[in-house]
């Protein structure tokens, strides 16, 4: 029984991972500079919360696109997903913190 609960924890855990890493899918890390060059999770992209505007929308102009958002904690990535709900995106979610984001979806930070 333990075996099957680990093998079932593992498909399911590749199939957040594979889902996530979809072209469909925007992992969006909402943190600073400085934080972003200490460590981000693997395949995300790097838009500060405090930058994120109108032209957000010529670089990701699906607003029907999954996003998935990330900061230290989760306020960041509230507040952004507030920004991006006003410009009119539909299908936002806040992830938390990069190891919430990281455990949630089996995904490597990377240092650089």
């Amino acid at each position: 029984m333990f075996r099957y609960k680990l093998l079932s924890l593992f498909l399911i855990s590749s199939i957040l991972s594979y889902h996530v890493f979809s072209k469909d899918v925007l992992i969006l890390d909402v943190r600073s500079d400085q934080e972003w060059s200490n460590g981000y999770v693997e395949g995300a992209t790097h838009q500060p919360v405090s930058k994120i505007d109108d032209n957000f929308q010529q670089l990701f102009p699906n607003k029907n696109q999954k996003i998935i958002l990330y900061c230290a904690r989760g306020g960041r990535a509230e507040q952004a997903k507030e920004i991006l709900s006003k410009l009119g995106y539909t299908n936002l979610e806040n992830g938390g913190g990069l190891m919430d984001v990281s455990k949630k979806f089996n995904l490597p930070i990377v240092e650089d």
